[in-house]
């Protein structure tokens, strides 16, 4: 296996800069469209060619995120974008739509594509089908233990692990919480954050858990796991944080690259609390080691909460008197954890009644009290230490990282100067124009060359060996030895940023059949009672509840519908929504989240059944992939649309009632209510998972006719916590039934 890489995040030039100098193997970034962090600065296409340059005269790697869902009127700009890319000499792509998995498969068979997290992959089929389709990487789900990690080694196919930074709650791509709630789509970069909020919790109608953050979890932190990481044969580990400082992303790259070099590293209390203060909501292991629940999750503050600074031990003259555990500087930040959570800059730091530019652990300082309500006791945090953050500064600030280089100079009287330079790789060889004199008076020394040549500060280079051939008493003048030097390394430099090839890698494409079905309607239920409102209408059943369907398979025909995201697939499951089910000939969920006409194609192309496409399309949306599929293959996919239900709008590994709770009961109902008063059926799968439903129905059952126009002829109905009465109103709507 080749060494472990490290994966460092980049937002934008400063912070790429600041992971490479401090010793990162490859960035991944996006541009300005198509990338899963909309906010970032992010990189223009210039600026992408800049740094894949920078990077790869480093012998770094650039892996460009194009990580979002693409809908069909973005399509031709996508690709556009991609050929950008081929040719910019971008490493990879990094792509959660199966769409333009399948267009980048087709048109550039030798651009390597990796498997974003946004694909939820969680299994051995996931991998071995993504690995068929000519993925060289996948990026595994945030949630996938170390057990499963070792189980994994059999599978050709690299795999990437998220090692440290912040965690979603939901199963990447299965989140659509943001989308439907506050119009801005995680599977399009624009997450709003609903997991950072305030919700309460309840227990048949009965609150039990007061509002506090309940979906917010820790930050990841394996740092000190590295061993285990190797031991599982991964071939990356990412750094989340293309939100973060560069100051964070360098601090963090450095630390994992010290971890990722050294055996058995640990890290110090000081390095440890210099990682803290530039950003962490609490440190967890607990996806890794199989501990999801109180673990998890910082239920106190969805926020950074930096590094105990002291208590507030009194209150007077309009000043607040701080006792130290930690030193501070003026320009720091710092919070109190009171219930208004007031952070600001400290400006001014009283000791003893004099004006201070800082304090020491053990001071107590006085600061002025303001409009601030604090009390005694209260805790106060320190969530900036500027001083850290100018002298982390300084590590990328010069070209402080170097490629080690040889050098073989050759001066013989009568002929010119002969440089070689090589790293080990590439070799150059410069010859001077004039040619080398016999000395009148002092003759050039071994050692003034030596030193003439070891000039590279302002280059990426350092001399390791410096060999030199020379007849005695030789003269030139000493600047033609800077020239040819500079003229060598010049020309490695670029020999290195010009040695990229890429690998074809063999991708069939599978004929689009025309496999459209007359109208079919599906039903999907959770409960007993539901299930049997549902018994006699001219309808197909489906369950997602296991033990149901064991309970009423052989009594009627009830089909189990899989999860979208499982440890292992399920052969019995006739609906599935996660990677590794496709290429069965099965009905397609809506949790692939198919987007437009490509993703069609490729689903079909694998002679699935129907396929169920994004709950987050519009009317237009659906209308536009339908008449683009049309166009193309000249006849009708093959697609269904939910006409009626609560969303799923996450999907979460933690049991988020336990974590709160410490219990679950079986024959209880769950709901989170958020400060609006909305309130979020919460359902336990047989792993202990939750499903978190959205908190009104979508209900298009009015519509059917309207889709019908459009070619749609599959359409279902999903119920979640209805009543026997409910659900045979809601049945009582359909035409004709």
């Amino acid at each position: 296996m080749k060494k472990i890489e490290l994966l460092a995040p980049a937002g934008n030039k400063e912070s790429a800069i600041a992971a490479i100098q401090n010793g990162a193997d490859a960035l991944y970034l996006s541009g300005e469209l198509f990338g899963a962090r909309a906010f970032a600065a992010n990189f223009s296409m210039d600026e992408i060619r800049e740094m894949v340059q920078y990077a790869h005269a480093y012998g770094c790697k650039i892996y460009i995120t194009v990580n979002t869902l693409i809908y069909q009127h973005e399509f031709h700009n996508v690709m556009h974008y991609i050929d950008d890319l081929y040719h910019a000499q971008v490493d990879a792509c990094i792509v959660q739509d199966l769409g333009l998995l399948y267009a980048i498969r087709k048109t550039y068979p030798d651009f390597e594509v990796h498997a974003s997290t946004q694909m939820h992959i969680y299994n051995h089929e996931a991998l071995a089908f993504l690995h068929s389709q000519g993925v060289s990487r996948a990026v595994l789900a945030r949630e996938t233990s170390y057990k499963q990690m070792l189980s994994y080694r059999d599978i050709d196919i690299e795999k990437e692990v998220f090692v440290h930074g912040a965690l979603c709650i939901s199963f990447s791509g299965q989140c659509l919480f943001s989308a439907l709630h506050m119009h801005r789509s995680g599977n399009r970069g624009m997450c709003a954050q609903n997991c950072r909020m305030l919700y309460r919790l309840y227990e048949n109608g009965t609150m039990v858990h007061d509002y506090a953050y309940l979906l917010s979890p820790k930050d990841n932190f394996l740092l000190e796991d590295i061993d285990q990481l190797k031991n599982a044969e991964v071939h990356s580990l990412k750094i989340e944080g293309r939100m973060k400082s560069p100051q964070y992303v360098a601090y963090t790259t450095m630390l994992y690259r010290q971890a990722i070099d050294q055996e058995h590293f640990k890290i110090r209390d000081d390095q440890l609390d210099q990682l803290k203060v530039l950003f962490n909501r609490h440190y967890t292991k607990a996806h890794f080691h199989e501990k999801n629940d109180k673990q998890m999750m910082n239920h106190e503050r969805p926020n950074h909460v930096g590094i105990p600074l002291g208590k507030v031990v009194y209150i007077r003259n309009n000043r607040i008197g701080i006792s130290l555990v930690a030193d501070i500087k003026q320009h720091d930040g710092i919070r109190f954890l009171n219930e208004s959570n007031d952070g600001f800059t400290l400006n001014r730091i009283y000791v003893q009644d004099l004006l201070v530019n800082g304090a020491n652990k053990g001071d107590v300082i006085e600061i002025d009290k303001g409009k601030l309500s604090v009390k005694v006791g209260c805790e106060v945090v320190k969530t900036k230490d500027v001083q850290l953050e100018a002298t982390i500064s300084q590590s990328y600030q010069h070209l402080k990282r170097k490629v080690d280089v040889y050098a073989k100079v050759k001066l013989r009287i009568g002929k010119p100067l002969e440089i070689t330079v090589s790293d080990g790789i590439h070799e150059v060889q410069k010859v001077s124009d004039c040619n080398i004199d016999k000395a009148q008076k002092r003759p050039v020394e071994a050692a003034d060359i030596q030193k003439r040549i070891d000039k590279t500060n302002d280059t990426i280079f350092a001399f390791k060996q410096i060999e030199v051939e020379k007849d005695d008493d030789i003269f030139l003048p000493l600047q033609q030895i800077n020239a040819l030097r500079r003229q060598a390394l010049d020309a490695l430099y670029d020999l290195r940023v010009q040695d990229f090839t890429r690998k074809h890698v063999q991708f069939a494409c599978a004929p689009i059949k025309d496999t459209f079905e007359s109208f079919s309607l599906e039903l999907t239920v959770l409960n007993e009672e539901q299930l049997l409102a549902c018994k006699d209408v001219k309808a197909s059943l489906f369950t997602s509840n296991y033990e149901l369907y064991k309970t009423y398979k052989d009594q009627m025909p009830v089909m189990y519908r899989q999860s979208n995201v499982v440890s292992t697939q399920c052969d019995e499951a006739k609906m599935v929504g996660d990677i590794g089910g496709l290429n069965q000939g099965k009905i397609i969920d809506e949790s692939l989240n198919v987007s437009n006409s490509e993703s069609l194609a490729y689903l079909q192309s694998m002679q699935n059944q129907h396929i169920y496409v994004s709950r987050e399309l519009t009317h237009e949306a659906i209308f536009d992939l339908v008449q683009d599929f049309q166009k193309t293959y000249h006849f009708l996919p093959n697609i269904g649309v939910v006409l009626y239900g609560k969303a799923k709008v996450m999907h979460i590994k933690t049991n988020i009632i336990k974590a709160a709770i410490s219990r679950t009961n079986v024959n209880a109902q769950y709901y989170l209510e958020d400060l609006h008063k909305h309130r979020y059926y919460l359902q336990e799968d047989k792993d202990g998972y939750i499903s978190i439903y959205q908190d009104m129905p979508k209900d298009e059952i009015a519509n059917i006719d309207q889709y019908k126009q459009m070619g749609i002829e599959h359409f279902r109905l999903d119920f979640t916590d209805e009543s026997e009465k409910e659900v045979k109103a809601i049945l009582a709507k359909i035409p004709n039934y």
